[in-house]
This record gives C-alpha cells, structure tokens and sequence, in this order.
C-alpha cells in the first residue's frame, strides 16, 4: 500500500516516517502530509496548508483500517505498539496541535508557542485516542546565564555551545 501524503515536488515536507508492528500482524506508519487525503475511505481532516502529521493501521493483509491526524505543526519521531495493539507515539510539535482519531474524536493539545515541546499519544486498536501527555521544557536560570565568549573569537554563545551539548536523560 502507498499513500502520497504531499503534492509532487514537496517531498522535502516529508518527515516522521515510522513503523510500527503489533502481535496481531498489523502495521502502524506514521507520516508528514499536508493535502486533502483519504484512508480506508475516510477524508483526513484539512491541515490548511501546514506540515501536519498522519498515522495509519494496516491489518496484516495490507488493508487499511484507519488514519489519525495531528493538524498542526507536529511530528511524529517515534512508534511502538503493545501486546493488545494499543499504539503509542512520541513526537514534538509548536503551539496548538488537533488531534483526531479515527472515531472523529477531537482533543487538543498546546504549549506557549515559544518553543517546541514533546507529546505522547496513546491510540486504542480501534483508532480512538485514548490520551495525550505534553512535555514542556523549562529554562534552567543557571544554564541561560552562562553565556559568553569562552574563546575570545568576539561573540557570546550559549553554555551547549561552548562546552558540547547538555544532553537528557530520562530515569
């Protein structure tokens, strides 16, 4: 199966392109679209123009069962399913993302705007979302003060900048 989620020549708005399988052999994927698109014979919500995100489940023939839209600027960078086939899906996104299942349940989900944040997405097999966490980060006072010109080349750069990236990791 194949679904053209951009008009030809916008392949480079193609991002989150993931898999994921389930027990039962059906496949989830994940994609980037930004057009009028049908899944198993059911219109996609309209994303206006904007880069939004898309998952469909395939059963194990290939056929597809449903399609979940993120309108917004979301991404979907990561996919695992569970034992049951419940979905879950990790990803980031900037202001207000609609999120809506494949019952045409709609919920929301938004930060400040001001930078971007991260969302998990738990969707049932039969494509309903069954919840939606964001994670927002928060601006570490210490971290934001050290800037300066560690080198002397003649500008400031942040601490992650100076000294290597901070990374973060999850306990």
């Amino acid at each position: 199966k194949s679904v053209e989620p951009v008009p030809e020549g916008q392949e480079s708005d193609l991002a989150g392109v993931h898999i994921a399988a389930a027990l039962d052999g059906s496949v989830y994927a994940s994609t980037t679209y930004n057009k009028t698109i049908k899944v198993a014979g059911k219109d996609i919500p309209e994303t206006g123009g904007m880069v939004s995100s898309l998952i469909v489940k395939y059963d194990k023939k290939g056929d597809e069962q449903w399609g979940v839209a993120l309108v917004g600027a979301a991404t979907v960078t990561a996919m695992t399913a569970d034992i049951d086939g419940t979905l879950y899906a990790a990803g980031t996104f900037m202001d207000e993302v609609t999120l809506t299942g494949a019952d045409g349940g709609t919920r929301s989900i938004a930060n400040d705007g001001s930078t971007y944040s991260a969302f998990v997405l738990k969707v049932a097999p039969d494509g309903k979302i069954s919840g939606a966490k964001t994670l927002t980060s928060a601006v570490n006072e210490w971290v934001a003060s050290q800037v300066g010109d560690p080198w002397g080349e003649g500008f400031d750069s942040p601490l992650y900048m100076a000294f290597g990236p901070i990374d973060i990791t999850p306990v």
